[in-house]
């Protein structure tokens, strides 16, 4: 299952991934983000998830959803909480896809939430400690 937080003042959108999540619920994750005004910066946190079943074929397809509305997030950002070694090459996979199909945001995988905070210029969450 993947759920989805804005924080409005720090133009994010968090999405959580909990136990098995397939390639069909993050394009509709992703559909649903963009049917709106979407954030300029996307947090994707996968710590808590197995994204095993989302194979070549389907980082593809994620990743021609990422060209395809990247346009609509200018400058954007977007960092990836994968913290499993599976699930981190799953994303580094993704990640260099993203870079070499031309969408004018930015794609960082990290292996914490610090990190991925870091990259997307946040200090903290609302309701966390710093």
């Amino acid at each position: 299952m993947i759920t989805s937080r804005r924080e409005q003042s720090l133009d994010l959108t968090i999405l959580t991934g909990t136990g098995t999540i397939q390639t069909g619920e993050v394009m509709s994750a992703m559909e649903e983000l963009y049917a709106g005004t979407p954030t300029r910066y996307v947090l994707w946190d996968f710590s808590g998830a197995d994204i095993t079943p989302i194979d070549f074929e389907g980082v593809q397809a994620i990743t021609r959803l990422t060209v395809k509305y990247g346009q609509n997030r200018p400058g954007g950002k977007t960092a990836i909480v994968s913290t499993q070694q599976v699930a981190f090459g799953i994303t580094r996979v993704y990640e260099s896809l993203v870079d070499g199909g031309v969408a004018p945001l930015q794609v960082r995988v990290c292996r914490t939430l610090a990190a991925a905070l870091q990259f997307l210029g946040i200090e903290s969450l609302p309701g966390e400690r710093s």
